[in-house]
């Protein structure tokens, strides 16, 4: 959020600044002070000037109702994960946009696309590609969003994507989504570009049964000290889920157990995200 608001404060600086110098424009030959000096004084008075428009406009964007519905599903599914309570709220604004209502894409991403994570650990994959389908793709896609949030929501949609599609075993289209998002950020050195591609190859790799290259990608992300990294539990379930394709069952508790550890003393969600890949995986519960 605080990156959002820097390039939203930028922008909106820059255009303050540029009115102030155009109106300036128009009655220099009234105004006697120096140009270097105007513009420094125009420089200062901008500051507080974006400041109040900046703020004006989020309290006038929290008001709307499908702002406050946004924060209030972000604050339910972030803290209790998908609790009747979140999925009635995402399912309240996935009818409304089937039913031809326009609901802007920064909050639709994010109810379509933990939606479809849900329908994914249920193994429904052809009910989450069908909410990945909502959103046109070029929102999906949309320059100004990825200018703001550095693609970040493209490449989680395309992990959530590339789930659903090696679920639902279809190659080519895993191709394709392997090929963008490579070609979109596979010059990304840093976290958490790096190990979101890995789990998209992982994926990749599962569903042509790539074992080995799957050990490796596996290997790598368990080796990767970035602190995104030491913080992302998926790592040890990908580690599972190949044990468990490997016939590997001990091996599989193991890494699970290395989750659970990281997540045992972190919200309810994440716990939540621990219990359905036992479920997912065919792992029964364990003692924890």
């Amino acid at each position: 959020m605080r990156n959002v608001f820097v390039y939203t404060f930028s922008i909106l600086y820059a255009l303050v600044v540029i009115v102030c110098l155009a109106v300036y424009w128009v009655f220099k030959s009234q105004i006697s002070a120096e140009f270097g000096v105007v513009f420094v004084i125009i420089m200062v008075v901008a500051l507080p000037i974006t400041y109040l428009l900046l703020r004006g406009s989020l309290l006038r964007e929290r008001n709307r109702p499908e702002s406050k519905m946004h924060e209030e599903f972000r604050t339910e599914i972030l803290t209790n994960g998908y609790t009747e309570k979140s999925l009635g709220l995402a399912d309240q604004v996935i009818s409304e946009v089937k039913s031809g209502k326009k609901v802007n894409y920064v909050y639709l991403k994010d109810f379509v696309m933990y939606s479809a994570d849900y329908q994914n650990q249920l193994k429904n994959y052809d009910k989450a590609l069908e909410l990945l389908n909502l959103p046109d793709a070029k929102d999906v896609r949309d320059r100004s969003i990825r200018f703001i949030d550095r693609g970040i929501s493209l490449l989680l949609y395309l992990n959530v994507r590339m789930d659903a599609v090696c679920g639902l075993r279809d190659a080519a289209e895993a191709q394709s989504i392997k090929n963008e998002a490579h070609e979109q950020f596979g010059n990304e050195t840093a976290d958490p570009y790096i190990t979101m591609l890995e789990m998209i190859d992982f994926e990749y790799q599962l569903l042509h049964e790539q074992y080995d290259a799957a050990k490796e990608t596996v290997g790598r992300m368990l080796a990767n000290t970035s602190p995104f990294a030491k913080e992302y539990s998926g790592k040890y379930y990908a580690a599972a889920q190949l044990c468990m394709r490997l016939n590997k069952p001990e091996e599989a508790e193991e890494y699970m157990q290395k989750a659970w550890e990281q997540v045992k003393d972190k919200s309810a969600a994440l716990q939540q995200t621990y219990h359905m890949a036992r479920t997912r995986f065919g792992m029964d519960e364990q003692a924890v």
